[in-house]
């Protein structure tokens, strides 16, 4: 595949995940990296074992849990969600050394029958997982949603923090950019926790730019602009989020290595990061 193609399937799977406001978090209950499509959602509350991401209607609900494994080994839990669940049809159901998934339909006797899908990991002290139930008529919405979270759930993301402290470009180190967080890097200010994905020796955080494209930016404690690529860009302006009005002129930069390079300036509508827009 040539990099052209990769590039403009890769700007695709952003307008698509765009749409359905798909964003990467490190669950607050459970320490688990999971994405979320936040578009079809109304609200999160915790549970007893995690945290619930929900629908208005009642169409979708999402649950993250966390068991010790002590008395709750992967084999029992596995046994106890595939065979001891009242009116549960399981029609797919691997197991391996380490994790799970089951995927099926229930009808309960009190409520409207729902289709649903588990996956669970056990790292020898803790079972993570999360499951989806919804209902059959939003399959063809959601399976592609699905199968993303499922390959990218992460129970343990050691690769997304802590970090050290932000260093501006004097190289004092300054309590206002990042500082520490479980899970993450967590603000000075506000005490919100952002996940960090460690990527080539760099630290990445996911980033809604003007409501319409979520992306990774590279945290740069020395920049003194936001930066974004000329292919965003575009995709930003056909969504509508970019005119020409916001391009206020041209800006020679100085980039880390010496180089000086000439570049567009325009004006940037929101950023958002958690629950954060600037």
């Amino acid at each position: 595949m040539s990099d052209r193609v990769k590039q403009q399937l890769d700007r695709e799977a952003q307008v698509q995940s765009s749409k359905v406001g798909f964003r990467y978090l490190i669950d607050g209950s459970t320490g688990a990296w999971i994405g979320i499509p936040f578009a079809y959602l109304a609200g999160q509350r915790p549970t007893a074992r995690g945290t619930s991401y929900y629908s208005r209607d009642d169409g979708i609900e999402i649950q993250t849990f966390a068991l010790n494994s002590s008395g709750n080994s992967l084999q029992s839990l596995y046994a106890r969600m595939k065979d001891g669940v009242p009116n549960r049809t399981v029609w797919y159901a691997p197991y391996r050394n380490t994790w799970f998934v089951l995927a099926g339909k229930e009808t309960p006797v009190n409520s409207a029958e729902k289709d649903f899908y588990v996956r669970a990991h056990d790292d020898g002290k803790q079972v993570r997982g999360f499951s989806k139930a919804y209902r059959p008529e939003q399959y063809p919405n959601i399976s592609t949603i699905i199968s993303i979270m499922s390959f990218t759930f992460d129970p343990l993301p050691t690769g997304y923090g802590p970090v050290a402290q932000g260093t501006s470009s004097n190289g004092n180190t300054d309590p206002t950019l990042i500082t520490p967080g479980a899970g993450g890097v967590e603000s000075a200010k506000t005490g919100a926790t952002i996940a960090l994905q460690n990527t080539g020796g760099t630290y990445e955080v996911p980033v809604l730019i003007n409501g319409a494209i979520t992306l990774p930016f590279i945290v740069d404690s020395g920049a003194s602009d936001v930066s974004i690529p000329a292919d965003v860009v575009l995709t930003l302006m056909r969504a509508g989020t970019i005119n020409d009005e916001d391009f206020v002129g041209q800006k020679t930069y100085e980039l880390a290595d010496g180089s000086k390079v000439p570049s567009r300036v325009f004006r940037i509508r929101s950023l958002k990061i958690g629950d954060r827009i600037l």
